[in-house]
């Protein structure tokens, strides 16, 4: 199983893509630690190494097929710093504590003080009995803390269909302006997560697609394909640029 990862891609642009947005510099931080941002520039409040990414919360489910379909929440604590290229593996183990597959994955950006979600499909068709997240690397920017949230998303539905498959819909908005950045043709797609929850409010299932980033105050729809849904008390979506 390969996770969708854009690294391959970005790292020609090494040289424009830290960062993107106002308020960002270009002098980067790299660090291995294991542990979007506003429209304005302003002035960065800490200094010093970066702290490491935090993983918030994970949880994680089977599919019928044996996949692991997975959520997961990460914190970017540097109210200064945003964290470029995060990446985590997903390691599934069995009982015995042999390794069933390892995954990872390679997000876009986070920003100071932000936290992001994302799921996805991992593993390789053999059921494991535990699955460990944890954080690989990040480079980390100097970048200022979003005045606002980047996207807002409405009116939310999940659609019950046939043969097992679930829709979750809505609209995505863009809140920032987008078009100063240095490389805007790498933002134009924006990663759209559903993260489902049990009745103890613990993540057990996640998903991602992909849409069109919209002009700054427009609007687009969206619809996240799921199956084989577990049981589940509530859901939410999510949205980061890619």
């Amino acid at each position: 199983m390969i996770s969708i990862s854009r690294r391959g891609f970005i790292a020609a642009l090494a040289g424009t893509s830290a960062m993107m947005f106002s308020g960002c510099s270009a002098n980067t931080d790299n660090t291995g630690d294991s542990s979007s941002s506003a429209s304005e520039p302003q002035e960065a409040t800490q200094t010093g190494e970066p702290q490491g990414l935090e993983i918030v919360e994970s949880g994680w489910s089977v599919n019928d097929s044996g996949f692991v379909m997975y959520g997961i929440g990460i914190k970017n604590p540097n109210g200064d710093k945003e964290a470029d290229f995060p990446s985590f593996t997903i390691t599934g183990k069995k009982a015995n504590g042999s390794i069933a597959f390892s995954d990872e994955q390679t997000l876009f950006v986070i920003a100071p003080n932000e936290t992001v979600y994302y799921g996805f499909q991992a593993g390789n068709g053999t059921v494991p009995d535990t699955v460990e997240f944890a954080i690989t690397d990040s480079d980390f920017s100097d970048c200022a803390e979003p005045e606002s949230d980047i996207f807002s998303i409405a009116n939310t539905s999940e659609v019950i269909g046939d043969y097992g498959l679930v829709s979750y819909t809505g609209e995505l908005t863009l809140n920032v302006d987008l078009s100063g950045s240095s490389a805007p043709t790498v933002l134009e797609q924006t990663a759209v997560t559903v993260i489902l929850r049990n009745a103890d409010n613990a993540i057990v299932y996640g998903t991602s697609t992909f849409v069109d980033t919209p002009d700054q105050g427009a609007s687009v729809p969206f619809e996240i394909s799921a199956y084989s849904v577990p049981e589940h008390a509530s859901f939410e979506i999510h949205a980061q640029l890619w």
